[in-house]
């Protein structure tokens, strides 16, 4: 069992930690833009498999890392829930009920490994149109899904899948984060493409208006 699931507490201190040690860090050109104002405490939660897992490059080079150390408020926490190889259908089973336990003002999520695998779309619409729906029940949680990058599956895939994407965002109050621009094969680079995306995304509002970096804007 990866320490990142096992208990929310250990992970909070070891997200902290790394917070303050890649605070000094100067972000690459790719990196997200800084948005490091203080404001409440919040958290920020992601899901997902291979890719927010951190795959062979480890938690510090993860996306959710870069984006949790560039371009969220100082005063935000990071846990990340996701597992190797984790499909939307794993995230539904294994990873909400703990997002939900956390309360979080912020939720990532991704289906790049639907789309290595090949799940059927039909499949991945209704897990992923639920995952969704049990964070925002009774909640003002603001949940991002990611499209599927060009270079994941074949072109069909990534067309049907980023289109279940569309719907199930449009459907149950998500925000559609676009990363048809990641196409970066080095994984520092690559993660630092989808972090700026998600931070590009993250702090313009439904109505297309800036949201300032004082807490994470709800979705209602």
């Amino acid at each position: 069992m990866s320490i990142r699931r096992s208990t929310a507490i250990p992970v909070v201190w070891l997200a902290l930690v790394l917070s303050v040690a890649f605070a000094g860090c100067d972000p690459s050109p790719h990196a997200a833009p800084v948005l490091r104002g203080r404001g409440r405490p919040s958290l920020y939660v992601a899901l997902g498999g291979g890719d927010v897992y951190g795959g062979r490059t480890g938690l510090t080079s993860a996306w959710p890392q870069i984006l949790f150390r560039t371009a969220l408020p100082i005063t935000t926490t990071f846990v990340n829930l996701a597992g190797r190889r984790e499909g939307v259908a794993d995230v539904l089973r294994g990873q909400v009920g703990a997002a939900r336990l956390l309360r979080p003002e912020l939720v990532t999520i991704t289906v790049a490994d639907d789309a290595e695998r090949g799940t059927a779309p039909a499949e991945v619409e209704a897990d992923l149109d639920a995952v969704v729906r049990r964070l925002r029940m009774g909640t003002t949680t603001r949940v991002l899904i990611g499209t599927v990058p060009p270079d994941a599956a074949a072109p069909e895939v990534v067309a049907r899948l980023n289109a279940v994407v569309t719907r199930v965002a449009l459907g149950a109050g998500a925000t559609v984060v676009d990363l048809a621009g990641v196409q970066a094969t080095d994984p520092t680079v690559r993660g630092r493409q989808i972090a700026a995306a998600f931070a590009a995304r993250l702090w313009v509002g439904r109505s297309g208006s800036l949201v300032t970096p004082g807490g994470f804007a709800a979705q209602r």
